[in-house]
């Protein structure tokens, strides 16, 4: 019979050979991989409320900063509210079209 720690330790090196084997963090949506993602947010928590044991705490700060490594990426970055993605646009191919005539202009004043 396996002690906690021993669960523990099987569990951390299960999700550390997943980032590993995958280059990526397990999904909540894919069954078989669940299992890793709640243990990994249930530890998460323990440690917010600061009540995982020390020898615990550093493994897991271990398989953290692993996991950062493979955290996911968008196409698209922000900055202050503006896009940053850089795709060519038809308007920015063509030159800027003349602005409409005022009132004064069309009546020839």
């Amino acid at each position: 019979m396996m002690t906690q720690d021993q669960r523990w330790i099987m569990m951390w090196q299960k999700y550390m050979d997943f980032l590993h084997n995958n280059k990526r963090r397990p999904s909540k949506y894919q069954p078989e991989e669940r299992d890793l993602v709640n243990w990994a947010k249930h530890n998460r928590k323990l440690v917010n409320k600061g009540v995982l044991k020390a020898d615990r705490k550093t493994r897991f700060d271990q398989l953290v900063a692993e996991a950062e490594k493979y955290q996911r990426v968008n196409q698209h970055q922000y900055v202050n509210g503006e896009s940053t993605h850089e795709k060519a646009s038809p308007q920015a191919a063509s030159p800027p079209a003349a602005s409409p005539p005022t009132p004064l202009q069309r009546r020839g004043e």
